[in-house]
């Protein structure tokens, strides 16, 4: 038998009916307030009362005066809100927590305002209108209901605490930036604009992000490597954001210079980072989890006015089949092995953009391996840590630009004629010369030459490592001091040279024995 106190109230219409709803039978999806209960059991579940369903309040301080929106204090007791949106009419109430109502905040006064919590608040979704700038801080915000959803068509800040058990829903194509500890819990979704968090604290308890495409994600601290972020369409991240385990059909683009280090990554979309410095410890075959994902195509570029770009390898060797593209609006492209073991590359390298900026691939602390294809028309510069490093190329590039090493040893498994395949390219844009800066080029062909102009600074050399003869057959100039410079324009025929005296006793030398090209058997340095 029901005891007294848990029947159901009576529905005698003789009752008095107030504002807060306290007296009024509820029945909505199976559940129903009993007599004694409060409406604070109903904000906990996240049910509005019957006889107020949930309704747009708009945000207006200044009463019937003209205008909307602006600096205030949000209370439960002062009469800041309006069911009207036109800044003048009302009727003005109180803000009702306990009818879970959708909070509007707009203009023409909500440029740069700020509400300040005076007391802790209920509501179910908050609007923030296109024009404004809003920051809500003091005391806490619940976001009751079935889900809360933050719309941002202006830019909203909140440093308050947000509670509550249904998650969050960011929509709108403004921005929402999340300050505080917060404490709510439930998925968040990403359906428009930017989510901004001020580390992994802003995300509440145990939630995990799906973005939808087009929207973005940045965080200014590293979020947990527990968090899953889901790509349900092509979206951005930035900041501390990759730390996080990430996901899901779409693809990845930086927005912000990130470092990727989750090497279980699997989302399948491309990577873009355009304008960004990029870090990542792992990269694999395509369809392989990574760093990077398990995508097809990596996307590097600069833009136009900004400084150089980087993508760098932190991980302790790895092998990839990826195909990189690098588009080069401004400073210069560089991809760099900072890692402990090598970075072989079998994929393709394309590079588009202003003919006169570099593409630099250095092998810092660990070797480089470039085997597939470079194409394009911009400078290639081979760089690294010293000349203990190694870069080793592919037999096949097509890039037309000169090429420069410097401070690393290139090895070349094919040297030709200007306007043909080889390591180092067809040298077709302008005069196609090889530069070499205090840097070796070892040559481990099968026995070749080329027609391409050299220059040789510093301390540098041209090994042939091959199993064949290497001829040099164009203008070979080098330099070491204070202006002393030799121009071999000729051929010593047959002559095994081991250039490395001083370079007037070694030019005597070539002026007695000069024959047609420059000739290293193996084994033979020039």
């Amino acid at each position: 038998m029901m005891k007294k106190e848990d029947r159901p109230c009576s529905a005698d219409r003789s009752r008095p009916v107030r504002r807060n709803f306290s007296s009024v039978p509820v029945s909505r999806g199976g559940a129903r307030l009993l007599c004694g209960a409060s409406l604070a059991v109903m904000a906990l579940i996240g049910l509005p009362s019957t006889g107020h369903a949930q309704q747009d309040r708009n945000w207006d301080p200044n009463g019937t005066a003209t205008n909307r929106g602006g600096t205030g204090t949000w209370d439960t007791s002062a009469s800041s809100w309006s069911p009207n949106g036109d800044g003048v009419s009302g009727p003005y109430t109180p803000w009702n927590n306990g009818g879970i109502d959708n909070a509007i905040f707009g203009g023409p006064n909500g440029t740069n305002a700020t509400v300040t919590l005076a007391t802790p608040i209920i509501a179910h979704n908050l609007g923030f209108d296109a024009n404004t700038t809003y920051l809500l801080t003091g005391s806490t915000l619940t976001l009751a209901g079935t889900t809360p959803t933050i719309t941002t068509n202006g830019n909203a800040t909140i440093n308050s605490i947000v509670n509550g058990n249904a998650g969050l829903s960011k929509a709108g194509v403004g921005a929402l930036t999340l300050n505080g500890i917060n404490t709510f819990t439930g998925g968040i979704n990403v359906t428009g604009g930017v989510l901004t968090l001020n580390g992994d604290a802003a995300l509440g308890i145990g939630n995990n992000i799906t973005l939808s495409a087009g929207t973005s994600l940045r965080s200014t601290g590293a979020l947990a490597s527990t968090r899953v972020v889901t790509l349900a369409g092509s979206a951005s991240i930035g900041g501390g954001v990759g730390s996080a385990h990430i996901t899901g059909t779409g693809g990845l683009q930086l927005v912000q210079s990130t470092t990727l280090s989750d090497n279980t990554n699997d989302f399948t979309g491309d990577l873009n980072a355009n304008g960004v410095n990029l870090s990542f410890s792992s990269i694999g075959n395509i369809g392989q989890a990574s760093a990077l994902g398990a995508g097809n195509a990596i996307f590097i570029g600069s833009e136009i006015g900004a400084g150089s770009t980087s993508a760098v390898y932190t991980g302790d060797g790895d092998v990839s089949n990826r195909g990189w593209s690098m588009r080069n609006g401004g400073g210069g492209i560089s991809l760099i092995n900072q890692g402990t073991g090598t970075l072989s590359l079998t994929g393709n390298f394309s590079q588009s953009g202003l003919t006169t900026v570099f593409v630099a691939f250095s092998a810092q602390t660990a070797d480089l391996e470039l085997l597939g294809q470079i194409s394009g028309f911009r400078p290639i510069t081979f760089q690294g840590g010293g000349t203990a490093r190694t870069i080793t190329l592919g037999g096949a590039n097509t890039f037309t630009a000169p090429t420069t090493i410097g401070g690393v040893t290139v090895r070349a498994s094919t040297l030709a004629n200007r306007g043909t395949n080889s390591s180092l390219g067809t040298g077709m844009t302008g005069t196609g010369a090889i530069t070499i800066n205090n840097g070796i080029l070892s040559y481990t062909g099968t026995g070749g030459g080329t027609d391409r102009a050299f220059s040789i600074n510093g301390s540098s050399s041209i090994l042939n490592d091959g199993t064949g003869a290497l001829a040099l057959s164009a203008g070979v100039t080098f330099s070491r001091g204070s202006g002393r410079q030799l121009h071999a324009w000729r051929k010593l025929r047959g002559q095994q040279r081991h250039v490395r005296r001083d370079l007037r006793k070694w030019r005597r030398d070539y002026e007695r024995r000069c024959g047609e090209c420059l000739v290293a058997q193996r084994g033979q340095h020039l």
